[in-house]
């Protein structure tokens, strides 16, 4: 299994309508239509690690996404520029580079305990000693998704959010990044969000590697998987998120306003972490408030 180095980067009004209760309505696609707009566009919840051929099972989705005009991912860059490669670079050297004594100074003896069996695991080796606690953890959520919880038929570690893209470009659709630096928006995170802190981050990851070693399923973040793919998601469109607020506020903040001014015009397909979608100051409830309507679609 090839995902060591995966780095990427890459909730929830409680209303009715007639059809689908609005927090908890049985899908991950939503239509978005105003009054005196002949456009139509959609907002689908992505799960960054889940396994890309799930998107392809969603026949309405891919429907919608090919009749569109405009793609719009979290981060996308063109692999065919010569730019792409040295962004990348500049990207990872916003962190500080660590090494296993400073490791072993930052963690309790448990916790270091844990940590070096899992570099001596088969799923890493000594390169992670060099990684931020924060750029550790993206790659930790990635391991433990795609190399523990959703392993069946799995044909490709790409992200969802790749596999989507290349079905836009297929289709010739303007594929649009709404993140001008996603690395950067992470860095800041690390330094506004106390959910990101440095204490709490190195928590998180000996959770996650101790999740990973244990083959531990039962767990919250493995009963969010599985009610992402059963479509049960509650998106708690009325109440206010904890945590991540830089993360998942400010950058939702960002891409409204790119996103309604393309609304006005062109057939819109929106590919984002479901997160992204939840809570009174997600897409959906922002767009809401610009006066769209903003409706559940079956899947």
């Amino acid at each position: 299994m090839n995902i060591k180095r995966t780095f990427l980067f890459s909730l929830f009004f409680i209303t009715f309508t007639i059809v689908y209760p609005q927090d908890k309505p049985k899908t991950l696609l939503w239509k978005v239509s105003k009054n005196g707009s002949e456009s139509i566009s959609y907002l689908f919840g992505t799960f960054h690690q889940v396994n890309p051929d799930f998107f392809d099972s969603l026949s309405i989705a891919n429907l919608h996404l090919k009749n569109s005009e405009i793609l719009f991912v979290e981060a996308y860059s063109d692999p065919n520029t010569d730019t792409t490669k040295a962004e990348q670079n500049k990207d990872a050297a916003l962190f500080e580079t660590w090494n296993k004594e400073k490791w072993k100074s930052k963690l309790n003896s448990r916790q270091f305990v844990i940590f070096e069996k899992f570099v001596n695991s088969k799923w890493v080796d000594e390169y992670v000693y060099k990684l931020h606690p924060a750029q550790l953890m993206f790659l930790l959520q990635y391991m433990y998704i795609q190399g523990v919880c959703d392993t069946l038929n799995r044909s490709s570690y790409d992200p969802m959010d790749t596999r989507i893209t290349q079905i836009g470009l297929a289709h010739k659709l303007t594929v649009i990044g709404l993140d001008k630096n996603q690395a950067q928006d992470i860095k800041i995170s690390t330094e506004k969000d106390k959910s990101l802190s440095l204490k709490n981050t190195l928590k998180q990851d000996v959770i996650y590697i101790d999740y990973i070693l244990k083959k531990n399923t039962d767990n919250p973040t493995a009963k969010i998987l599985r009610d992402y793919k059963n479509k049960n998601l509650d998106y708690s469109l009325n109440k206010s998120i904890k945590g991540n607020s830089y993360l998942l506020n400010e950058r939702n903040n960002k891409w409204m306003a790119q996103l309604t001014e393309s609304f006005k015009t062109k057939n819109c397909f929106v590919a984002v972490g479901f997160r992204h979608l939840c809570y009174k100051t997600g897409l959906i409830q922002q767009l809401r408030r610009e006066g769209y309507k903003v409706e559940p679609i079956a899947l």
